[in-house]
């Protein structure tokens, strides 16, 4: 039998968990199957129904070994006005028994109505997490939870598993109800603050940023010695900058890595689902109003262990000035976006003149590396030339790096 390579089997496996039918007769035919093969068929599966939970459950029954295969966990609403939201606690209290070995759990494209938010704050949900001993990464994608609620539901479930690393938001919303519900901005107490505060990665990639801001930073602040080392924000929001900034500042001498996208949040959603990466630019015109803003409230200035910087597009009109600001001599590394199919599309610009000359200023005396991720079909031999020429007086000061981008890991895309 011919090998079948294991990012093959990663994409077949994908498609499969769409299909029962094929996924169960798959797993049944042993004898055809290579056994080295089956795990990847189990490794990221999606449950959206009670009847794909009780298949699930079925053939673990049959197949004991299943329950140590799967290593990402995705619990999926299914579409709206079909389901009864009840089914999605008992899910995750059903696989939290079974299942050993999942270190990723994702909840998607919930709708949480006000009368279902106690079933999800059940006792027994969130008894149930801490048998995720596993689990290391906890993300929402595209879920909308009533105001009222989201922060002491979302800070619950992280305190409930032990051994969270790694926290998303992607494209939260919430909604308010028709009648007056008060904000429970006491609910969150120190200890909750807590919880968030010493995950090591957080990552909010609000592309409709309708999460109320005025409570993150706090998440954050609350406690003398924040853990978290890695920060990401996708945001379409120029008005969310102060607020990020506050969050950085907050942070203070334990952030490590920081990642902001600037996104249009219209292209974004033209875009959805495609691998471009472009058309993430918000108005030049609104960011030149607010540029003072932005060189106000991320300065970096307190985080004297910063090294590693993303700032994606490194065209964008914020780059530099943001750059610019940056006052911590500790950064060790940047790195930035490029997608073409013409190498013709990206040449030498004043912008990227500006960027050079930043970076070889004084304040970037202790700065090794950049790292440039390309997105396209072209040789990296070819990008990796066109990268070097451009940038040539920096290039003979630090190392220019040119990357393969990885298939995307962003859950909204």
């Amino acid at each position: 039998m011919i090998p079948i390579p294991v990012e093959l089997l990663d994409h077949i496996a994908s498609y499969l968990w769409y299909d029962s039918s094929s996924l169960l007769a798959i797993s049944l035919c042993s004898q055809s199957w290579r056994s080295a093969c089956r795990p990847y068929v189990f490794r990221r599966i999606t449950i959206n129904t009670e009847c794909r939970h009780q298949e699930l459950l079925g053939l673990i029954e049959d197949t004991p070994a299943i329950a140590h295969w799967v290593r990402e966990l995705r619990i999926r609403e299914s579409l709206p006005g079909e389901a009864d939201l009840a089914w999605v606690p008992s899910i995750a209290i059903s696989m939290a028994k079974n299942l050993k070995k999942v270190y990723s759990l994702e909840f998607v494209d919930l709708y949480v109505p006000l009368e279902k938010m106690k079933k999800y704050a059940s006792t027994e949900l969130f008894l149930s997490m801490p048998s995720f001993k596993a689990v290391t990464r906890l993300s929402f994608v595209r879920c909308q939870f009533h105001r009222s609620f989201i922060f002491s539901l979302i800070a619950l479930l992280v305190s409930s598993l032990p051994n969270i690393h790694d926290l998303h938001y992607h494209d939260i919303s919430c909604v308010t109800a028709h009648y007056h519900i008060p904000m429970e901005t006491d609910a969150i107490d120190a200890g909750m603050h807590s919880y968030l505060a010493h995950i090591p990665a957080v990552h909010f990639h609000t592309y409709d940023s309708g999460i109320p801001f005025p409570w993150l930073p706090n998440w954050f602040m609350s406690t003398q010695a924040p853990g978290c080392r890695s920060y990401s924000f996708h945001t379409s929001r120029v008005s969310d900058l102060p607020k990020i900034g506050r969050v950085i500042q907050g942070l203070g001498g334990a952030l490590h890595q920081v990642e902001l996208r600037f996104i249009n949040s219209n292209k974004w959603r033209r875009d959805h689902g495609s691998n471009s990466m472009f058309g993430f630019i918000v108005s030049v015109n609104v960011l030149l109003t607010v540029s003072p803003v932005i060189l106000h409230s991320i300065s970096f200035s307190k985080n004297p262990q910063l090294h590693s910087i993303n700032l994606h597009d490194p065209s964008h009109p914020v780059v530099v000035p943001l750059l610019a600001s940056i006052a911590s001599p500790s950064v060790l590394e940047l790195k930035f976006s490029i997608a073409f199919e013409n190498t013709c599309k990206f040449r030498k610009k004043k912008v990227y003149d500006n960027l050079e000359a930043i970076l070889l200023s004084p304040r970037y005396a202790n700065l090794l590396n950049v790292y440039f991720v390309y997105t396209g079909s072209l040789r990296l031999a070819v990008v990796s030339g066109k990268v070097h020429h451009i940038f040539n007086s920096l290039s003979r000061r630090v190392h220019l790096h040119v990357l393969a981008a990885e298939p995307s890991q962003d859950p909204c895309t």
